[in-house]
């Protein structure tokens, strides 16, 4: 902003005879400089959500989670009976590790999952489980036929062929309470 004569006669192309020429026609008010108007928009306020309760609206407050991989992280819940820990989400198709750091704090687990009694389930009931194929729930199946009396994850470290890390990922589902049923 110009504010007097001498920063007016500064101004590039305007010649020292020129503002001798404009100098009595010139004026400046003393006039205070507005303050830039304050914004009016707020920071938004994200809410801690549990990763266990949270609906399609609740994942989509949070940044970088729209409608569809909301709906796609539920989903995944639901298949695998719940989460037992925020860092299963990276397990999510879509969601981008540096999205996961970016909305890690803003999540909880309350660690409430649908128990699974394998003795309960089929092979193709067992092989629906995202942690486990196809493969593995024959395996699972004909070792529970062959020890119904099966009381603990651990127990199943003597499958051949199902390795520790899916026994690992697949442990906190399993219940082991009803021993009387075994499904075909």
């Amino acid at each position: 902003m110009i504010s007097s004569s001498e920063q007016f006669s500064k101004i590039y192309g305007i010649s020292p005879a020129l503002f001798k020429k404009l100098e009595k026609y010139i004026r400046f008010q003393n006039i205070t400089a507005v303050s830039a108007k304050q914004s009016s928009y707020s920071k938004k306020t994200i809410e801690s959500i549990d990763i266990n309760e949270a609906s399609v609206e609740d994942w989509s407050k949070l940044p970088g989670i729209g409608p569809v991989l909301s709906d796609r992280i539920i989903r995944y819940k639901n298949k695998l009976g719940g989460f037992y820990h925020v860092d299963q989400l990276m397990e999510v198709y879509g969601l981008a590790p540096e999205t996961h750091e970016q909305i890690k704090q803003y999540l909880k687990c309350n660690q409430r999952i649908t128990p699974l009694d394998l003795r309960e389930k089929s092979i193709k009931e067992i092989a629906s489980h995202p942690y486990l194929d196809y493969k593995s729930a024959k395996l699972i199946h004909a070792f529970l036929k062959q020890h119904p009396d099966i009381s603990s994850t651990n127990e199943l470290n003597q499958i051949f062929g199902l390795d520790q890390a899916t026994i690992e990922k697949i442990g906190p589902y399993l219940s082991w309470k009803n021993k009387d049923t075994l499904s075909e």
